[in-house]
């Protein structure tokens, strides 16, 4: 990745190449909204605009082809993050904003671009139609599975976007570091922390989406993802402390990716450390 990262720096050209066809595909869209990004911590916001606006044209193509609504999405809140990073310097701020960008696109869906929710939703009637067809006579399966409604996919969508533009811009951010500040990166996500006030917020918003209904369960995921990023930041920083990390670095995300619980637990560690600072204890308890 790092090799790509010098690739994309050389000049504008070939910037816009990498990004341009990344954001030509439906896998690695994040990989081009992570390019405009970098171009935009390193070189500014006006040069990241014009990378931006090439590189919706592909975007644009995806959507209207294959009806993927993320590339173009990404692409705007990455450059958007990316502006909120290079003039707050925070990391924490920056990857809160994410699920913002994630809950304005879920409110687009739902009102302005319903028609296109409706496609969805009928994509996915269809799909699920034709498996219960395809299953055997009596299969209580046949039963129980329903089509996803327009807020689930909504959600779903939200969800993807939120947990995209948050590994884009920290993508570029570690780029940013590996190539003109080593070692930068690593210490300011070792030392992420969100504060009781965002974690607060992030906590009253989700619970709130979860007294809508299950439907909206999905928004509250996505307003779970900046304390998932902080909890692993603060487990990288408490890990390295042992100086024994690769190891269980490969356990805890092995273990976030297919053991649901543990997002969860590794949240509310995140909400925990927004509250008493874990780092300082650990630290006056070692000294």
């Amino acid at each position: 990745m790092r090799s790509l990262a010098e690739f994309a720096m050389r000049s504008r050209a070939t910037a816009l190449l990498v990004a341009v066809l990344s954001t030509g595909t439906s896998l690695f869209f994040w990989v081009g909204a992570a390019v405009v990004a970098l171009v935009t911590l390193r070189k500014g916001t006006s040069e990241g605009l014009i990378l931006l606006l090439w590189s919706l044209l592909p975007a644009g193509a995806v959507l209207y082809l294959l009806a993927e609504v993320l590339p173009v999405a990404n692409l705007m809140a990455a450059f958007l993050l990316a502006w909120v990073l290079r003039n707050t310097i925070s990391l924490a701020t920056t990857l809160i904003m994410a699920p913002v960008t994630g809950l304005f696109l879920g409110a687009i869906l739902l009102t302005i671009a319903s028609p296109y929710l409706d496609f969805l939703v009928q994509i996915m009637d269809e799909l699920v139609t034709q498996w219960r067809q395809g299953l055997p006579a009596g299969t209580d399966g046949a039963m129980v599975i329903m089509a996803p409604g327009r807020e689930l996919i909504s959600g779903g969508l939200v969800v993807m976007h939120t947990l995209a533009v948050s590994v884009s811009i920290l993508l570029a951010r570690w780029w940013q570091s590996t190539l003109y500040n080593p070692g930068g990166f690593a210490s300011e996500f070792h030392n992420l922390r969100l504060g009781y006030r965002p974690a607060a917020a992030l906590l009253l918003s989700a619970g709130y989406c979860m007294t809508l209904g299950e439907q909206y369960a999905l928004w509250a995921t996505a307003l779970s993802i900046p304390l998932l990023m902080s909890g692993l930041g603060l487990l990288h920083y408490l890990l390295n402390k042992t100086h024994n990390t690769r190891r269980w670095l490969w356990l805890l995300y092995f273990s976030v990716v297919l053991i649901d619980p543990v997002k969860w637990v590794i949240c509310l560690l995140a909400v925990i450390d927004s509250f008493i600072d874990v780092r300082r204890r650990v630290n006056r308890t070692a000294a």
